[in-house]
This record gives structure tokens, sequence and C-alpha cells, in this order.
């Protein structure tokens, strides 16, 4: 809707004909889609959606090799500096799709395999990259929050976060 627009042009300060990549896990894919939407109708030119599966990830940790852990193909590292390069921005989704998914992994393997990618670093540290980190909810993150699986807990997750992020206030923004 119109209000998402606005808010995902203040979120990334969008210019007209940028290239934006979104960031989301499986579970996130109705707002990923809303939010592809709204930066296409704030003039994007190219909108990407990356989705990140937790199964897969689980199947990574539990059987592949330990030395692969941490290892991160040299296409991946490289991706945040070609959307630097071409004026783009990013937009990733934050919280947990499966949030007891890892229960059962070694902590030691989870460990190796979260590594800091310092293209990503340089590319931060240069701040010419117009990003931005915000929540999206999925009933699993709303089942650990209020402890149920209710039919209205990720309706009560949005509420809560909507007030964490100020969208009650006239202008989210200045608040």
């Amino acid at each position: 809707d119109g209000e998402l627009c606005e808010r995902v042009g203040a979120g990334i300060n969008l210019a007209e004909g940028q290239i934006i990549v979104v960031s989301a896990t499986l579970g996130q894919e109705k707002l990923a889609r809303a939010i592809a939407g709204a930066c296409y109708d704030q003039g994007a030119a190219y909108v990407e959606v990356n989705y990140a599966d937790p199964h897969v990830r689980k199947v990574r940790l539990t059987r592949a090799p330990d030395e692969a852990l941490g290892e991160i193909p040299p296409w991946s590292r490289r991706k945040t500096l070609d959307v630097e390069d071409a004026g783009g921005a990013t937009i990733a989704l934050s919280g947990p799709a499966a949030p007891h998914l890892l229960d059962d992994v070694d902590p030691g393997r989870v460990g190796r395999d979260q590594v800091a990618i310092p293209e990503v670093m340089e590319v931060l540290a240069r701040q010419r990259l117009r990003w931005t980190v915000i929540p999206g909810p999925t009933p699993g993150w709303a089942s650990v929050v209020f402890d149920d699986d209710a039919p209205d807990a990720l309706a009560r997750l949005w509420t809560e976060i909507g007030l964490v992020c100020r969208l009650d206030a006239d202008d989210p923004v200045q608040a």
C-alpha cells in the first residue's frame, strides 16, 4: 500500500532507477513481495529477492565436512561490492523463521559457520551503500514471543513491532 511505499523509500532513501536487493528467509515471502512492490512503486529499476532456507542451513551444519564450515563462495563475497558499484541498496529482513530448528545441532559447528564477510565490512565502512534491516515477523517467531500457537500470535507480533518501530506515529521517520 501507499504507506509501505513511503516507509520503504524512507528506510533506504530509494532513488529513481535504483537496484534493490532484498534478503529474506523462507517464511517471510509475503513481506518480501510487498517490499518489492513498494520499491517498484517508488521507482526502483530492479528488485532482487534472495531467500535463505533455514532447513538447508541445518543440512549444511549437520552434514557438511567440518573444514567447509565458515567458507563463503567468492560470488557471495563479491555480491555486496557489486551492489555498491551499481549504486544499489539492500533491505534485509530479520527474525527467526524456524526458531528451534537448530536446537539439536552442535553449537560449535553453528559458531564455526557464523563468519563476517570482509567485503561486506569494507562496503559498510565506506558508507556509500544504502541499507536497512527490518523485522520480518513469522509464525515461528510469534510463537516464541507469545509462548503459544494462538491463531492471533502473528498479528500480535506485528502490533508489537509496529509500536517498537513507531509505526503508530503520524511520521515514523521523524519519531
